[in-house]
């Protein structure tokens, strides 16, 4: 058993100990940082004593003196380490204990400044100046360095008071804790427990509590509950045995009705067994018939799943054939002129075998390779952009693994992917979106979804409409959640076609082969891959608007 005056003690104590170890460390780390300060302030005062003399030796040129300086000032006891850098980077002495890496050197305009070294080691750097003739002339630099130790030789004496203080008053807290809870609440609730324990049940009479306490406290008036309680239970005693008097008739009473109940369910179970065998054989057909459906339902799946996959691979292979076709033109270019360039370099080397080439002909043929070779650069980055958006539009639809991505970057990918197909139109795609938006989840989803819609808008949208417009607009909703808004202006959809537009195999375009799978596949991957919401409103004429929602990070992530 736990004691309740224990675990109070304890709680109160470890939140004493808590604040007095807080309040002693906080000393103990002013303590250090104020004899910390004092000895930047002493290695100031030592650096502006012998700064004149310092720069006057390496003025002089006069080591013997600069060595002396030196070694009075590793003498000094805050000071482990010296380092002087004479102006020409090259003299230089370094003394006792330094850092690793020096620090850039100060000129002459610069103050004396503090500084840390590797570990636990700090100083002052400061310019050492020689005054010439009224001029004062730069000469090199000077840093001292202490250490934390010399910081704690410092404030031992400091630390050992204070740590022996703080033992001092926990130990008197201690016993005046101790002393209080034993007189006012370890006695009181021992006696307490005690009658408790030794209360008869059988004569509750006499099994009132009795507390010795100074006035009128929470155990006084526990001790008067419990007391209230015990005479409810005496008068709850002689209730309870006049009612289990009449429960015994009522009883009684009871069970002669049931007996006669029991018979007549006996008699109707006889007759509801011939009805519940012909229930099982009905219900026997009933599994047998719905099995069957079952297994067409998941035959249905599969060929729907099937035709899903199928429309993803064919939009990949169209994007396959069409970025091939875009890449033909700057390929096309870039070996071209690189054939011009070979022909001019053959005339170049047979003009300088035979000496005949004149500084004209030098010139035009420089002037003709740089013009080539900056169109070769610019049809060979035009063709690496092509392949990079292909490669990351394509690789994402194929494989649809998870992984961490900007979305605004991945958001213009896709646009420039589908640059070829509204290049020949005046359609414009708008793109707007906060840069800071970083996703983890199937990029392969988002790029599939989008390009979905935009060829919705293309082929559906914009079908008798010389001029459109698409937005696209990403933000974030709240820590967790991104929100993608897709609209165009095209022609819309009626009433009854956005009530049915998530559904497979419905296109408004049966006559032109439509396959009708579009916008459920966009439905099924916002849904199921990024486990999200998507809504859409229309009205003819007015263009159409998709609200996708979804997880910023999905739960690989979170």
């Amino acid at each position: 058993m736990t004691s309740l005056s224990r675990t109070l003690l304890k709680r109160v104590l470890s939140i004493y100990f808590a604040l007095t170890f807080l309040v002693t460390l906080v000393q103990v780390v002013a303590e250090f940082y104020s004899a910390r300060s004092v000895i930047e302030m002493d290695m100031r005062h030592t650096i502006d004593g012998l700064q004149q003399g310092l720069a006057q030796a390496i003025w002089e040129i006069n080591p013997e003196q600069e060595n002396a300086l030196v070694d009075g000032l590793l003498q000094l006891p805050a000071v482990v380490g010296v380092d002087i850098l004479h102006h020409d980077d090259e003299s230089h002495i370094r003394r006792g204990i330094l850092p690793e890496q020096r620090l850039p050197r100060l000129d002459s305009s610069t103050d004396a400044r503090s500084v840390r070294g590797d570990g636990r080691l700090f100083g002052i750097e400061a310019p050492l100046t020689y005054a010439d003739a009224g001029i004062d002339r730069w000469v090199g630099t000077l840093t001292l360095y202490s250490s934390d130790q010399v910081t704690f030789e410092r404030i031992r004496v400091s630390l050992v008071f204070l740590i022996l203080n703080a033992m001092f008053k926990t130990a008197l807290l201690i016993f005046m804790f101790l002393w209080v809870f034993r007189i006012y609440l370890s006695r009181p609730l021992a006696s307490f427990a005690q009658q408790i324990s030794n209360m008869d049940l059988h004569n509750l009479e006499k099994s009132h509590l009795h507390l010795q306490q100074p006035g009128e406290n929470e155990l006084t008036l526990l001790s008067k509950g419990f007391n209230r309680l015990v005479d409810k239970l005496i008068d709850n005693r002689s209730e309870l045995d006049r009612h289990r008097a009449l429960l015994a008739e009522e009883v009684e009473r009871k069970t002669l009705a049931l007996q006669q109940t029991l018979n007549e369910v006996e008699a109707r179970e006889q007759s509801l067994a011939s009805e519940v065998e012909l229930r099982l054989q009905a219900e026997q057909e009933l599994k047998a018939s719905y099995a069957a459906l079952k297994q067409s339902q998941g035959e249905l799946y599969r060929a729907q799943d099937q035709l899903v996959a199928s429309e993803k691979l064919n939009s990949l292979g169209q994007m396959v054939a069409e970025v091939t076709h875009e890449l033909n033109t700057p390929i096309g270019v870039a070996i071209t002129t690189s054939s011009y360039l070979e022909n001019k370099m053959r005339e170049l080397e047979r003009g300088f075998k035979e000496r005949s080439i004149t500084s004209t002909q030098m010139e035009q043929f420089l002037a003709g390779g740089l013009e080539s070779a900056e169109l070769i650069r610019v049809n060979m980055q035009r063709a690496a952009e092509l392949v990079g958006d292909f490669k990351l539009i394509a690789v994402d639809e194929a494989s649809n693994r998870m992984r961490r991505f900007n979305l605004k970057e991945y958001l213009q990918g896709i646009v420039h992917s589908l640059h070829h197909k509204f290049k020949r139109t005046t359609h414009r795609i708008e793109l707007r979106c906060e840069p800071d938006i970083e996703l983890y989840c199937r990029p392969g989803s988002i790029a599939q979804i989008l390009i979905n819609l935009m060829m919705n808008s293309l082929v559906h949208g914009f079908e008798s409409q010389e001029k459109g417009n698409i937005c696209i607009e990403a933000s974030k909703e709240g820590d967790d959640w991104v929100c993608i808004d897709y609209s165009d202006d095209g022609r819309g959809m009626s009433a009854e076609q956005l009530q049915r537009v998530f559904e497979p195999f419905f296109t408004t375009r049966p006559e032109q082969g439509g396959s009708g799978l579009g916008a459920h596949i966009v439905h099924k991957l916002v849904t199921t891959d990024l486990g999200g919401e998507i809504s859409v409103d229309s009205e003819p004429g007015q263009g159409v608007h998709y609200r996708l929602r979804f997880r910023r990070l999905q739960e690989n992530e979170q």
